[in-house]
């Protein structure tokens, strides 16, 4: 069925004439057909070895959406109804490796921007005397937002339209080099704000119609699309008057512009996305997610942010030669970025669940929500403990006299040390809730004490309880920072410890024992 004509007599995925294990088995068998009449005759043994490239058939490819809404369902770029957003079609079409591995390279590149954004935080929240970690947090989240949407903005492209065409390479090429740019203008929106604002804003503004741009070429060859691409236009046009008159305005006059630029920039989405605006201007029809590919992306943004932490441990040698006292704090600090990890990917510890981005309705959305307080916390959170490493690496090199820098006062250091500690805190505790939230998301569908601690709620009230006491120890103003990271460490390791065991299946146990010899194999067999 062509994309370009509405579905007609739909069939509901468990009721289509052949079912997955049917398709496969065809697949497997018209594989085995073609390598006998192309004169490479494959056993059975091969078949199990083989690969094949994705869509490698023309230079030039017609756009498609990957998936796609129509009246609620969700369809195919075959216009097949599926349950899977796309995902088996995905699978199918054998893009989900090549498309996996231009993610992967994007990222190389938002690593870099990740660690300029961290470092505008870290040079206002703790850069000179009389520095606020209010106003810091305000300006890096007027500097984030935009910059996530431009990231977001790739993976947009990618998940919907995916072909890996000489043009799409291309496109997706020009993308990343305006990402650069972009990138590299933010290192210099605290020395230069003037020059660097102009800068950024234009070649944010210059992304965010490339964006639309592609989709008004792609709406040539999917007719549903052009009311989408039309609206989208001119949902987008007040945001961009507001963007130009923050280019124009000089100082703190053009934050409230720009904020409210912003603002808008979130909210356009959400009115495309609701079925009041499919269904009175669309016709029915929408964007649909892949969710694997979907899930997968925004995990690999929360390991990049996480990642930024871990990079400052190591990058330029901040603890100093040898074994230091200044390594302990960065033990507390690495455990603490490894069990956010652990925190993040073991959702509410269910064994058998239906995902948020699986539901309709409000559940995505604010699945995809709880990500952005969660990326901007994760950086906040790298400055905060840096600093902290920072300021004992050269407490510890002033006393050995290995140092002849100037070094802040006294009183300097306290002040922004207790300003570091606060905002480890704010940015924990933010964390944690923002993974409580999601984890709650999720609809557990576990059969009744089938796991250790069958209430999610139990299993996960570690999560709001770690946000009060990280927020608790932050306001002893007599609390060393060895002891504070110490803290919040152990603190996180019993969290993540208590998840981990009230999760475990009830057949399980702390040890696993050594199986005999028939029930192996039986179970081998099964």
């Amino acid at each position: 069925m062509d994309i370009e004509s509405a579905p007609s007599s739909p069939t509901r995925h468990g009721a289509n004439n052949t079912t997955t294990t049917e398709k496969n088995a065809l697949g497997a068998e018209t594989t085995r057909e073609s390598s006998k009449q192309g004169g490479h005759p494959a056993s059975l043994q091969e078949e199990d070895v083989l690969e094949y490239r994705p869509r490698h058939k023309y230079m030039i490819s017609r756009p498609r959406a990957l998936q796609y809404t129509y009246k609620s369902q969700v369809y195919t770029s075959e216009g097949d109804l599926t349950e899977q957003s796309g995902e088996e079609a995905a699978k199918e079409a054998g893009i989900d490796k090549a498309r996996e591995r231009l993610d992967l390279f994007i990222d190389l590149i938002w690593v870099g921007i990740i660690s300029n954004l961290s470092e505008v935080f870290s040079s206002d929240a703790f850069g000179s005397e009389g520095a606020s970690s209010s106003k810091a947090f305000l300006f890096f989240a007027v500097v984030f937002l935009p910059s996530w949407r431009v990231w977001n903005g790739i993976r947009e492209i990618l998940n919907n339209y995916y072909m890996d065409d000489v043009l799409q390479r291309t496109y997706i090429f020009l993308l990343l080099v305006l990402s650069i740019f972009f990138g590299n203008n933010l290192a210099y929106i605290t020395e230069f704000p003037e020059r660097a604002k102009i800068l950024t804003i234009s070649l944010y503004l210059f992304i965010r119609s490339s964006l639309v741009l592609i989709e008004c070429v792609y709406a040539i060859f999917i007719p549903w699309l052009r009311r989408l691409v039309l609206l989208t236009s001119l949902l987008y046009l007040p945001s961009i008057g507001l963007w130009t008159a923050g280019i124009y305005l000089d100082g703190a006059k053009a934050l409230g512009p720009i904020f409210a630029a912003v603002v808008m920039d979130y909210t356009v989405p959400i009115i495309l996305d609701s079925t009041k605006t499919r269904d009175a201007l669309l016709s029915g029809y929408g964007k649909a997610i892949d969710p694997h590919h979907f899930t997968s992306r925004m995990g690999s943004f929360f390991i990049i942010t996480l990642g930024e932490g871990v990079l400052q441990l190591v990058k330029d040698g901040p603890l100093g030669i040898g074994v230091t006292r200044t390594c302990g704090l960065a033990v507390w600090s690495l455990c603490i970025y490894f069990l956010l990890a652990q925190i993040y990917f073991n959702r509410d510890g269910s064994r058998v669940y239906i995902p948020a981005v699986l539901q309709k309705g409000w559940r995505t959305w604010l699945w995809l929500t709880y990500h952005i307080p969660t990326f901007m916390s994760t950086l906040t959170l790298s400055a905060g403990i840096m600093f902290i490493i920072q300021q004992s690496a050269a407490k510890f090199d002033a006393e050995t006299g290995d140092s002849d820098t100037e070094t802040l006062s006294e009183e300097e250091i306290i002040q922004l040390t207790r300003n570091a500690i606060w905002t480890v805190s704010i940015s924990l505790a933010i964390v944690m809730m923002a993974m409580f939230g999601m984890a709650l998301l999720n609809q557990p569908r576990d059969q009744a004490k089938s796991l250790r601690v069958n209430n999610r709620y139990l299993r996960l009230a570690g999560r709001p309880l770690y946000a009060v006491i990280v927020l608790a120890i932050a306001s002893d103003k007599n609390i060393g920072t060895e002891t504070y990271l110490g803290t919040c460490s152990l603190l996180m390791l019993c969290l993540s410890i208590w998840e981990y065991s009230a999760s475990l299946e009830k057949t399980g146990g702390f040890l696993e024992r050594k199986k005999s010899p028939s029930s192996s194999r039986v179970t081998s067999h099964e």
